[in-house]
């Protein structure tokens, strides 16, 4: 499936305005780990969802077993035969009086992936007492503020009880929660952690989003009574949250912490990487220190979306990353997206969320990540990691500097700012 692509005049006057304006507010400050002021928590070893459907599942269940409140924020949000479940679950814990808890981002109705032909309103959430939100909608009013209509919300996470908290990449649409072995499916993840001072942050940060984009006001202490000081059992690993919203700098600050805590490797898995200057030098340093950077690129069945990507492949190459891309399929054979998002730092650092290593999720992104200091967590995402390399292939020079053509710039120049 095809974006329907607006006349390319139009699309490169609108984009190169709207990298002068974001490149205006870009920061060069460098950020470590001892200076990036990122709250720390303690979270348990996490329960590890690859597949939508079985996330699905997963999700019925955690909202099913709420006796306080229930949040949830995705970027694309609708109904459909595979979504139908979550907010079923939804509206029957709304009807037992909870409070429920919905943001999804205005452009859900714009969905170009597979869900598009599947997805109806969820307009009806509202008529069973779940409280729903569309953050920034896309009015004619508010055409006139172009500059924040590109504010989007793009963090997938969920909280049940202020202490059960779920995060990574899926969204609750039909392409998400499909099977993620079906064409029309996402390979992305999910992770379950019990975490009351997680869970207590998240909640804290959401009461204060809610009041501040809606006009029915959220009192604090409504969504939960666990006390951010109670240790869940089991073992206890260090981490750290960016839950940014647009306009703040947590994801800047933890990629270039991140880059520069690296001392032998980086793994990643960036959907689309348009890098910023800013970025390119964290790469550029730290591969300067020896470091090496691998990153693996998906193979997007939509060529309004892997186009723009394959031309930003030589700018990476020249960074001096080791750069892979999974394999061509046959011909008429479609696979599902790899829309996963992940940074493996050494032996030492994990970092999982909805961000994306790119220009986008740094500053005109609501995104939330988590950093989480563990060997052996780390340890499994390298396995994981090592079984999505299988049969890529390395990206060569050459090959790269066939992808560059002026057909491409116009959609290059969108999605670097709108990807």
């Amino acid at each position: 499936m095809k974006l329907v692509k607006p006349g390319i005049f139009t699309w490169l006057v609108a984009t190169l305005f709207l990298v002068a304006l974001t490149v205006g507010c870009a920061t060069t400050e460098s950020y470590t780990v001892d200076n990036w002021d990122l709250p720390q928590v303690l979270v348990n070893h996490p329960e590890v969802y690859y597949d939508g459907a079985s996330w699905s599942k997963r999700a019925v269940e955690l909202i099913g077993e709420a006796q306080e409140s229930v949040v949830a924020i995705v970027f694309l949000g609708s109904w459909s035969p595979q979504t139908a479940p979550i907010y079923e679950a939804l509206i029957a814990k709304a009807r037992e009086g909870l409070p429920v808890y919905v943001v999804i981002d205005a452009s859900s109705s714009f969905e170009y992936t597979a869900s598009s032909l599947k997805m109806k309103s969820l307009q009806l959430l509202r008529e069973h007492g779940v409280r729903f939100l569309e953050y920034n909608p896309l009015t004619a009013q508010r055409m006139f503020m172009l500059p924040k209509l590109l504010l989007r919300e793009h963090r997938k996470f969920l909280v049940v009880d202020g202490k059960t908290v779920a995060l990574g990449g899926m969204n609750f649409n039909y392409a998400s929660l499909q099977d993620s072995t079906h064409p029309e499916g996402q390979r992305d993840s999910m992770y379950v952690f019990e975490s009351p001072q997680l869970g207590a942050l998240l909640v804290e940060g959401f009461v204060d989003f809610w009041n501040d984009n809606s006009w029915e006001y959220l009192e604090p202490g409504v969504l939960s009574r666990t006390a951010a000081s109670e240790v869940a059992a089991g073992g206890m690993l260090n981490a750290w949250v960016a839950d940014q919203v647009a306009g703040e700098d947590e994801i800047a600050k933890m990629f270039t912490a991140m880059f520069d805590a690296a001392r032998d490797e980086v793994l990643l898995l960036p959907m689309m990487p348009f890098l910023s200057s800013e970025m390119k030098e964290s790469v550029r340093d730290a591969i300067r220190r020896g470091v090496v950077v691998r990153m693996l690129l998906p193979y997007d069945m939509r060529d309004a979306n892997r186009e723009p990507v394959e031309y930003a492949a030589l700018d990476l190459l020249d960074l001096g990353i080791e750069l892979y891309r999974e394999r061509k399929p046959a011909d008429g054979v479609k696979i599902p997206l790899l829309h996963e998002k992940l940074m493996v730092v050494d032996n030492e650092y994990a970092v999982i969320g909805s961000a994306n290593y790119n220009l986008r999720s740094m500053r005109l992104a609501n995104e939330i990540s988590l950093v989480v200091e563990s060997e052996e967590f780390v340890t499994q995402l390298r396995k994981h990691f090592d079984e999505l390399m299988h049969g890529a292939q390395l990206v060569t020079r050459e090959e790269a500097l066939s992808w560059r053509n002026l057909e491409t710039i116009p959609t290059y120049l969108y999605l670097y700012i709108g990807g």
